[in-house]
């Protein structure tokens, strides 16, 4: 048995056992076999997903950060800009806001 800490590890693991099983059903063609097959790829699609759903909330938080740096710069440079500059800084910093940004010149 393997030690699944690592996602994609154990997909990778249950894959191959599931290839195993899906080959031995073809080869003898006993019902055991397809049933094993159809657990395997069960359990290897879990944690496809469980893989996929830990690197959306990576990526889900890498953007917020960026989010955040790029209305913390709009923020601080709101009093020089012009009109259209200003409007897009200050959606910036609302969009920010509700992610946590606490902005200065509210």
């Amino acid at each position: 048995m393997i030690d699944c800490t690592d996602e994609k590890a154990c997909e990778e693991y249950y894959r191959k056992l599931k290839q195993k099983a899906y080959d031995n059903y073809q080869s003898t063609g006993e019902t055991r076999y397809y049933r094993r097959y159809e657990q395997y790829e069960s359990i290897e699609d879990a944690y496809r997903r469980a893989g996929s759903t830990a690197e959306d909330r990576q990526r889900a938080g890498n953007l917020i950060s960026a989010i955040i740096s790029i209305a913390d710069k709009c923020d601080s440079a709101l009093h020089s800009m012009d009109g259209d500059t200003e409007a897009a800084c200050r959606n910036a910093v609302a969009v920010a806001e509700v992610y946590g940004y606490d902005s200065r010149w509210k």
